[in-house]
């Protein structure tokens, strides 16, 4: 030892003695204090799992003051622990105390090296880590680069950190979090920035035999009684603790808190509440502040009720003092007065609440100053009474009778939420004496924060595009920080999706209301979504309500040792939406399955629903209101029994039979009552005409109206903004429904270039086909391959061109090739069924093919139009008939079933299959060149 270590060792030992810290803004180099033990590393028994090899921490109480000491030993195993522990950073408040380094030194090949001792020190930096988040916590930062350090050694940093905090005087507290074994990673080593588990680890903590302090630990851990010695307790613990068993992770957070050990010299919340107390005594605050108190005098003067006061006087501490947390100067418990936050118009939680307090006082309203913790939630009462179980204060007002809890740091006071209670569960109020932990009710919002109005038009039709808007009002916090963003939220949605649709919403406008303040934000976004009706078959269901969906309550206590524990319900929430629909059809005409009014109650939760219908309109209103809290064990099953009870209040309006279909407007059909689609997706393409989402609504919607040349043109101007192998493909497709296999033959070949594939060289084979190039495209799919399915693809597509080619029986021995290696696939079944059957080649192998094919197929429709078309070839039209009526009551989209059936009538001299014909043809003009080449007459007449 040094005699500069000596001399300092003395001294320490000294101050230590007397029990007293003095602050220092630059690190002390000293050796521990005598009551440190020292632990030996040779002491622990080694795992190279770990990533310590000794955390020990000490931690000493006296009056008014907690000395720290740490002490760890690194492993440095891999070069990747060389950038995590070989840059070393420790912070403190030097207001409140020092920062003392006892060791830095690394042990290698059982030599010690003493880093300090060859002239290391370290750097001091007053470095902000919060400054970004409004954070000036005061604290200094002290950094070294270890030099020499290699792989192989080890690395040990020993030092302290005293603390005297100077609101809390004579009274000290401690928390020390207390780690648990890990899950079984046996031999798997997590490295220094993902796990402080190490070889020897334990926490002391010691104080005086006649120093008044109590002490705990949890969840789940008992501590032995301390042991008296030296006129000293002395409380240890040794780590890892046992592994904590699982928890359900609905489990209110009392029971899901890491576990830790705390100490502390306040006797009860009483005592914690009475050494806040006259830091936040506001006489005389506002005596020299002449323009505060005209602004005050100002709200006072309207006539006003006192609640519209209390909430105009939070919105000026919201609004006119921006957040800045002050640790320094003892800051990180005492509050600025109300003079310096004024002319700084800066402050946080404590200086906002000081000068509430004041501007409430002035105004004669009743308020005092609490504490509450915003992320511990229930686990508050299960605390030690220390100050440290919170971490914000605001202002309790009562007004009226009424209790307000209002947040000077919080934004967006508004008169219509303040009432609102809080997500903070617990609070202690801030007096001189008698103070205790109360509970904060926990009850039904009175005003959603948020409101979502839609309004959907679906006159055009019930497989069509629907006009919709939806319009979105939100008070509070969330609307300040919208209204502040209002003109990027506008740009955001521009040519783009609307939130929360997936996709499915293309905007076509975005308008602002003028709202009286920003804590209230109003728009609507306009635009186009999807049919509102979903078909099964010939079937149009819509499902117009959602409020089923909240009511999920399946909290998991399947294991015994979770019986007891409640289920959090989350902090209270409110939530409106409403709906109006305009329907293609008088609402009469609704076959309706579910109640169209709902009041119930289940899980914390009430639900809402009425439903009101008038001439083609449907009126939609439901809110859902959560008190939140939690479910008591022995509610749980009863409660889950009532949300399954809301779960199974589902509401589906079901189309009338035989309602109007898409393809009405084939062929040269009026089209007028598309205009108000057109006009729509017009102003979407006008909204942002440099994006190409616009045209390709346009262009998709044109094609399912059967508009192909409006269809071409509004896919050409996609793919001149983004020319990509799906927009080539997709406009390849509209190109082959007008029969224009030209272009369409171009265009497959550019997606095929762009990204080839096989399902792109099967699409682009069809093609060839129609224009003579059979050869050509055989050669082509005989050079792609791919897995089981995809090679099955590739063979139906290569029969085909066999066929065509004249060698029926080689095609027909492909697809049997595919069939022996998978006897039973349905696909193959029906691609076997409808090679015979189109072909006419081999009729008597299609029966048993056919039947199987309907009997084990997932796709039964496309498996009847196969079956039907083989019983047309031998004569059997009755069943044939019966077979393509059934596979377009599954499908009535199903063009080339319509044809089908349109032969088999003509076939049986029903001559209401030109009609069929025609309309088949009309939507998709291309079946007359593919049904030609198996010998069928399809020009319509």
């Amino acid at each position: 030892m040094t005699l500069k270590t000596l001399i300092a060792a003395t001294s320490v030992v000294a101050l230590a003695c007397a029990s007293a810290a003095r602050a220092g803004d630059v690190p002390a180099y000293e050796a521990a204090p005598n009551w440190v033990e020292i632990v030996s590393i040779e002491d622990a028994d080694q795992q190279e799992a770990n990533d310590l090899i000794v955390s020990d921490r000490q931690v000493r109480i006296e009056q008014g003051l907690r000395w720290d000491y740490q002490d760890k030993v690194y492993r440095i195993a891999e070069t990747t622990d060389l950038s995590r522990a070989g840059t070393q950073t420790f912070q403190w408040l030097p207001d409140k105390g020092d920062l003392i380094v006892h060791e830095i030194s690394i042990i290698r090949d059982g030599e010690v090296i003493d880093v300090l001792e060859q002239g290391a020190e370290l750097e001091v930096l007053r470095r902000e880590r919060g400054l970004e988040r409004g954070i000036l916590d005061g604290s200094l930062t002290a950094t070294i680069a270890i030099p020499g350090l290699a792989v192989g050694d080890q690395l040990r940093i020993r030092h302290s950190i005293t603390t005297s905090d100077q609101a809390l005087g004579d009274d000290v507290q401690s928390w020390v979090p207390l780690w648990r074994d890990r899950p079984a990673t046996a031999g798997v080593r997590l490295g220094l920035a993902t796990s402080n588990q190490a070889d020897l680890a334990r926490v002391r903590v010691s104080w005086p035999d006649d120093l008044n302090v109590r002490y705990q630990s949890g969840p789940n851990h008992e501590l032995d009684e301390p042991e008296v010695r030296d006129g000293y307790r002395w409380l240890e613990v040794e780590m890892p603790l046992p592994e904590a068993d699982p928890l359900p992770r609905d489990a209110p957070q009392r029971y899901r808190l890491p576990t830790t050990l705390q100490v502390g010299t306040f006797a009860d919340w009483a005592e914690v509440s009475a050494k806040m107390a006259p830091l936040y005594r506001i006489e005389g605050s506002l005596d020299s502040l002449p323009d505060l108190v005209a602004r005050v005098d100002a709200i006072a003067a309207q006539p006003l009720s006192d609640l519209k006061k209390a909430v105009d006087a939070l919105e000026l501490v919201q609004e006119d003092i921006r957040y800045l947390m002050n640790g320094l100067d003892g800051g990180n418990y005492i509050p600025q007065d109300v003079a310096s936050t004024w002319e700084l118009k800066y402050g946080d939680c404590k200086a906002k609440t000081v000068m509430l307090l004041a501007l409430l006082d002035h105004l004669g309203i009743e308020a005092e100053a609490v504490l509450v913790s915003t992320n511990r939630g229930n686990a508050v009462p299960v605390s030690l009474p220390i100050p440290g179980a919170f971490n914000h204060v605001l202002v309790r007002a009562v007004i009226d009778g009424q209790e307000y809890f209002l947040d000077g740091t919080s934004s967006g006071a508004n008169i219509k939420t303040v009432g609102n209670v809080p997500p903070f569960e617990y609070y202690l109020p801030i007096q001189d004496a008698n103070a205790s932990l109360i509970a904060i009710e926990q009850t039904l919002p009175r005003v959603p924060e948020g409101e979502m109005h839609f309004t959907f038009d679906g006159s055009a039709g019930v497989d069509l595009p629907t006009i919709g808007s939806f319009r979105m009002v939100v008070i509070g916090p969330g609307a300040v920080r919208a209204n502040a963003i209002r003109d990027s939220i506008a740009e955001r949605l521009r040519g783009g999706d609307a939130p929360g649709f997936d996709g499915r919403f293309q905007v076509t406008d975005v308008k602002f209301e003028d709202n009286e303040d920003d804590s209230e934000i109003t728009f609507t976004i306009s635009g186009i979504m999807p049919a509102i009706f979903s078909f099964d078959g010939r079937r149009a269901e819509l499902e117009p309500s959602w409020f089923d969906k909240s009511a999920d309550f399946t909290p998991d206590r399947a294991r015994r040792q979770w019986r007891d524990i409640p289920v959090s319900l989350g902090r209270p929430s409110a939530t409106l939406n409403t709906m109006r629909l305009t329907l293609p059809f008088d609402v009469n005409e609704l076959e309706i399955d579910g109640n169209l009014q709902v009041q119930a109650e289940a899980a914390g939760k009430t639900f809402s629903r009425n439903v009101e219908l008038d001439g083609n309109e449907v009126f939609v209103f439901e809110q859902v209101s959560s008190r939140g809290g939690e479910v008591a064990p022995e509610d749980i099953l009863e409660e889950r029994r009532k949300s399954q009870r809301i779960a199974s209040e589902t509401l589906t309006f079901v189309a009338p039979e035989g309602v109007e279909r898409r393809w009405r407007f084939a062929g040269d059909a009026d089209r007028s009552m598309l205009e108000p689609l057109e006009e729509a997706m017009a102003r979407a393409i006008e909204f942002d005409p440099e994006e190409s989402r616009p045209y390709l609504t346009r262009a998709r919607f044109r094609s399912q109206t059967y508009d192909f040349e409006g269809s071409l043109e509004d896919f050409t101007a996609a793919i001149d903004i983004e020319a990509t192998a799906d927009l080539f493909k997709e406009r390849a497709e509209v190109y082959a429904q007008v029969r224009d296999w030209v272009r369409a033959k171009a265009d497959y070949e550019e997606a095929y270039a762009l990204d080839p594939s096989p399902a792109r060289a099967i699409a682009l084979a069809r093609v060839m086909e129609n224009l003579g190039e059979v050869a050509e495209a055989k050669a082509m799919l005989e050079l792609e391959s791919g897995d089981t399915e995809t090679q099955q693809l590739l063979a139906f597509a290569i029969a085909e061109l066999e066929a065509l080619q004249g060698n029926k029986t080689a095609g027909l021995q492909r697809i049997a090739d595919e069939l022996a290696a998978d006897p039973n696939n349905p696909a193959l079944l029906n691609g076997k069924c409808w090679f015979i059957s189109t072909w006419q080649y081999q009729l008597s192998q299609g029966e048993e093919a056919c039947r199987l094919a309907v009997e084990r197929g997932e796709n039964t429709a496309q498996a009847l139009d196969s079956r039907a078309m083989y019983l047309m070839r031998v004569g059997d039209l009755d069943r044939a008939r019966a077979d393509i009526e059934e596979a377009l009551s599954m499908a009535p989209g199903q063009e080339a079933s319509l044809l089908l059936r349109g032969l088999i009538k003509l076939e049986q001299g029903d001559e209401t299959g030109e009609q069929d014909v025609r309309a088949a043809i009309e939507r998709r003009p291309g079946l007359m060149d593919t049904y030609s080449r198996w010998g069928f007459k399809v020009e319509p007449r």
